[in-house]
């Protein structure tokens, strides 16, 4: 994928990835903290663009907010956005298909509670236990959904290329995926090498 370095450039379809503020922020990014993440401050957050004004991300419940909410977070660094090499028509529709099937859907509180003792574990062992609450959508599960659609429609449309550098969203659980683990895999298209294999 390739990092969009300009405002003006960010399209329907990129990927953010951001710190949040608070406690919860705070623990996650601690927990999920990665060393091969180029210089970049670990996120705790992930959303979609949706158009060019607006972005989908699960926040208390999943919605749709004003992409300018994010402007001074992008401008001063903390936004870092990525654009996945998917043309232009699979792109709306999977973001069609998040946005009909997960807009107002339940915040996975459950989910995030269950998953921190997870974070936690993986943190002291080094290994990835499955989150046995796996309730509501968090916001690293809805780009996960998001980028198995493009991959799905980029194999039916022909394009496996593409969808080599994508792969990696099936690769992962939705049950132990997290923003940092995304931003990891977005920088080297690919998983991380502790995961590969």
């Amino acid at each position: 994928m390739q990092r969009v370095e300009r405002w003006q450039d960010i399209r329907p379809g990129d990927i953010g990835f951001l710190r949040g503020e608070g406690f919860l922020s705070d623990s996650i990014a601690h927990l999920t903290a990665r060393r091969d993440l180029m210089g970049l401050q670990t996120p705790s957050h992930s959303l979609l663009v949706l158009s060019r004004t607006q972005v989908i991300e699960a926040l208390e419940k999943t919605k749709v907010r004003p992409i300018e909410v994010y402007r001074t977070r992008f401008d001063a660094g903390d936004l870092v956005v990525f654009a996945p090499d998917v043309p232009k028509e699979i792109r709306r529709e999977a973001l069609h298909y998040i946005w009909t099937r997960y807009n107002h859907a339940a915040y996975g509180w459950g989910q995030i509670l269950a998953f921190l003792p997870v974070l936690f574990w993986r943190r002291l062992r080094g290994r990835d236990p499955v989150n046995l609450l796996p309730l509501g959508v968090i916001c690293s599960e809805l780009v996960l959904l998001y980028l198995r659609r493009c991959f799905d429609r980029l194999l039916a449309a022909g394009h496996s290329t593409r969808a080599d550098r994508l792969a990696w969203a099936y690769r992962l659980s939705r049950n132990t995926t997290d923003p940092a683990l995304q931003l990891s895999c977005c920088l080297r298209d690919g998983l991380p090498e502790s995961l590969a294999g």
